[in-house]
């Protein structure tokens, strides 16, 4: 079990993050208020743990925004949402009220591109 499965103390956080090769990576994801307040003061060691995982990318030809979902996303699919960021690689955490409006709906068939849900067509529908 996380340290974020304690719904009490549950916050939406997007954490940006670094690997020591100079490019920043933004991940959003339900965590822990009691290591959020550790890494605020300098005190978080070891990893801060995210559930229900995401991240938004960028299409850098046509400027499309896309969320990847841990657990859902083909490239990720076999994830189970959790993710663990190093302590010593988290540059700025943002609180969040909530996640981004549509990314973690549990109805399938469904491409969230900056806010508006569009359908999915199958070549044989």
């Amino acid at each position: 079990m996380s340290d974020a499965s304690d719904d009490d103390d549950a916050i939406w956080l997007t954490v940006e993050s670094h690997k020591g090769i100079g490019g920043m990576y933004t991940y959003c994801g339900r965590g822990s208020r009691k290591a959020l307040e550790q890494w605020r003061r300098g005190e978080l060691r070891g990893a801060l743990t995210l559930e229900h995982t995401y991240w938004v990318e960028e299409d850098v030809d046509t400027g499309r925004r896309s969320p990847v979902v841990v657990g859902r996303h083909p490239s990720f699919r076999h994830g189970t949402g959790v993710v663990h960021l190093s302590a010593a690689t988290i540059v700025l955490i943002m609180e969040l009220r909530h996640p981004e409006p549509g990314v973690l709906d549990p109805e399938g068939g469904r491409v969230v591109h900056l806010g508006a849900i569009r359908e999915l067509r199958h070549d044989n529908d």
